[in-house]
């Protein structure tokens, strides 16, 4: 998994005002961020033939009648394609097919639980734009990973349908903070 920043300060609200305010003119942002990711970083990427996103439920009963990472993949794609086909942008190889709970807020063995349950069972593989992700190595983006439920679903999603692998590009990730120092010298002075 890669990410391109830490889910706190400036990205932090922009991210919270993109998702929950719908200031989706930030869309362009966030896909600018990533694309200068992606081309900066070549030898860790070119491995990947296919880029997707996780899906949002958008259907009737939805928390939201958009889907945040799909727009921003969008972006992306019309990024990526003025320097040349690099990658395969493929949005909906795998779509959600229901609302599931949400997870703002939970515990982590509480958003495991949604993961493993309402979460794997509402992710339907598709056949995307231009096909399947049969034998594909897929980059698949999101835009924030917590404990990475949602990823390892999704990503499972993709393989079961036929991907060859699955690695993650997050926008941010949190802060974490290195393990402290043992307390005390050594021998237990």
């Amino acid at each position: 998994m890669w990410t391109v920043g830490v889910y706190e300060g400036a990205l932090r609200r922009a991210i919270w005002r993109y998702k929950y305010r719908g200031e989706r003119h930030l869309a362009g942002t966030f896909a600018g961020m990533l694309a200068r990711f992606l081309v900066g970083h070549p030898a860790w990427f070119e491995e990947f033939q296919v880029i997707t996103a996780v899906p949002s439920y958008t259907g009737p009963g939805a928390r939201r009648t958009w889907d945040p990472v799909a727009t921003i993949l969008g972006e992306l794609a019309e990024r990526l394609a003025r320097d040349g086909p690099l990658w395969s942008v493929e949005p909906g190889l795998v779509a959600k097919t229901r609302e599931t709970p949400g997870m703002a807020g939970l515990g982590w063995s509480e958003r495991q639980a949604v993961a493993r349950g309402p979460l794997r069972r509402s992710l339907c593989a598709t056949t995307g734009t231009r096909g399947s992700p049969d034998g594909a190595q897929v980059l698949l983006l999101d835009d924030v990973m917590t404990e990475g439920g949602t990823l390892h679903e999704v990503a499972g999603a993709l393989r079961r349908a036929g991907a060859s692998d699955v690695a993650a590009l997050v926008l941010a990730r949190p802060s974490w903070a290195a393990q402290p120092p043992a307390a005390g010298p050594p021998g237990g002075r």
